[in-house]
């Protein structure tokens, strides 16, 4: 199907190796339904600040996935999979509680902040 579909038509010959993709793209699909369950997609926050006056505005959240005793997986590497897949919705929520969880404790921290 992704042969057909990466080809833009609606057919495609098997050839060698498409069973090994495909076998490649059910382990991520597992992996990443796993990473999602134990909060393993995690935000990396990156400060937005103003180049005039160098005022913090705000963080821009950034999805990565780190397991333990596994290198960081680039988001090029599942992001896309993710959005093909429909997981990219579970990846959102995941950010989301996970931002918001950041925010408070935040906040917690440092009450009368602009945060």
């Amino acid at each position: 199907m992704y042969a057909a579909k990466s080809g833009g038509g609606g057919w495609a010959r098997y050839q060698n190796g498409m069973s090994s993709t495909l076998l490649k793209r059910l382990d991520l699909r597992d992996r990443l339904t796993n990473a999602l369950q134990c909060g393993d997609i995690q935000p990396w926050f990156q400060p937005v600040v103003d180049l005039d006056s160098g005022t913090l505005l705000g963080f821009e959240a950034l999805a990565r996935w780190c397991s333990n005793g596994i290198p960081i997986l680039a988001p090029v590497e599942w992001l896309p999979f993710a959005e093909e897949s429909g997981l990219v919705v579970e990846v959102d929520r995941a950010m989301m509680r996970s931002s918001v969880a950041q925010l408070a404790a935040w906040r917690k921290d440092a009450p009368d902040s602009e945060l």
